[in-house]
């Protein structure tokens, strides 16, 4: 069907309702002057009205209840045509409806029981599998607040410390240099460890090196190492040792705790310690053991000749710089010596007997 010919019926359906109109308000006007005529006329016969006007006054009742109907019959056919929506004359081309997305049926089932679904639901286990896997994961975050709990308490802060390998050093003392504050927390502590261990180390010449181990729950343990003694300098009264790093120790010895066999070293000048102490690192420590004093006695010809004085009488006249090669033959040489001998290694290595 075309355009114009949809035109053309809405005009013809408008004209039918028009002429429906029209019919309708001439049929409403003559029954109005009707029955204004037949209420008059009932009024003036009303009285003394013969039988054959009685009969006729029912034949108008009749007739009127009829018409009534008839005219209720015409008013709602008249409503029915006039909620008909009339056309417009200009029409639009009818639009494209969009595709709607697909529903996916087995997501949506408007069938199914609401109430049925939570009862099964409910009714469900839980696979032992999953629970045995959740079981870690609580165990584990229970342990994590239980120690987050301990270690921010009071208790926290109780801490039992021990000092191990120190022989030189008092103990005490290096639970001071480390600086472990009474008020830290064991987790703090644990935590600044390393840098605890750092005060230890850098706090003494003593000290080579120092590490601190933790037991729980609040058990430290610091374990030292200390240098090696190669002798001790003579200031005055008292004795300071010669550690084998080249330094001197900070603190003093007294001579009551001397032990029994040791080495004095009369040089004053740090470089040069630190240079004796080099090379006397590299010879066995038989040997360290009879050396009794070591002096520094330069000449014209060399500057740093040592004379180096053994237990059992002997002298050794050795170069400073050369004790890492000529020292070494001591022991050959002494087993040959049948008395108290001087061992000149300035220039070569020969011996002969002291005046």
């Amino acid at each position: 069907m075309t355009d114009k010919d949809m035109q053309k019926e809405t005009v013809e359906e408008a004209a039918e309702h028009l002429e429906q109109l029209e019919q309708s308000e001439k049929v409403e006007q003559v029954t109005d002057i009707e029955a204004d005529e037949t209420v008059d006329l009932a009024d003036e016969t009303e009285g003394n009205a013969s039988p054959a006007e009685e009969e006729k006054s029912d034949f108008l009742k009749h007739w009127e209840e009829r018409h009534q109907a008839y005219l209720a019959a015409t008013q709602s056919k008249t409503d029915t045509v006039s909620e008909k929506p009339v056309a417009s004359k200009t029409t639009s081309k009818p639009q494209k409806s969009k595709k709607q997305p697909e529903i996916d049926k087995t997501l949506v089932n408007p069938t199914e029981d609401i109430a049925t679904i939570e009862k099964i639901n409910r009714t469900k286990a839980i696979p032992t599998k999953a629970i045995w896997k959740t079981v870690p994961v609580f165990l584990i975050a229970m342990l994590l607040v239980l120690l987050s709990i301990y270690f921010i308490s009071p208790l926290g802060k109780e801490k039992m410390i021990q000092v191990k390998g120190n022989q030189n050093i008092d103990g005490k003392t290096i639970i001071k240099n480390s600086l472990i504050s009474d008020e830290d927390y064991v987790l703090t502590t644990y935590l600044n460890r390393s840098g605890h261990a750092q005060n230890i180390e850098h706090s003494s010449a003593w000290i080579k090196n120092a590490k601190i181990d933790f037991q729980f729950p609040n058990r430290f343990a610091i374990v030292v190492e200390e240098f090696s003694q190669i002798g001790f300098i003579k200031q005055g009264e008292e004795y300071y040792s010669v550690l084998s790093s080249g330094k001197v120790a900070e603190t003093a010895t007294s001579a009551e705790k001397l032990p029994a066999t040791y080495t004095t070293i009369y040089l004053s000048d740090e470089t040069l310690i630190k240079q004796l102490v080099h090379q006397l690192n590299t010879i066995d420590t038989g040997i360290l053991e009879v050396i009794e004093e070591i002096r520094l006695t330069p000449n014209k010809v060399t500057n740093d000749l040592l004379t180096l004085t053994m237990r059992g009488g002997n002298i050794i006249l050795v170069p400073l710089s050369e004790i890492d090669i000529k020292l070494p033959y001591y022991t050959k040489i002494a087993q040959q010596l049948q008395v108290a001998s001087i061992i000149d290694m300035e220039v070569g290595i020969f011996s002969y007997a002291k005046q």
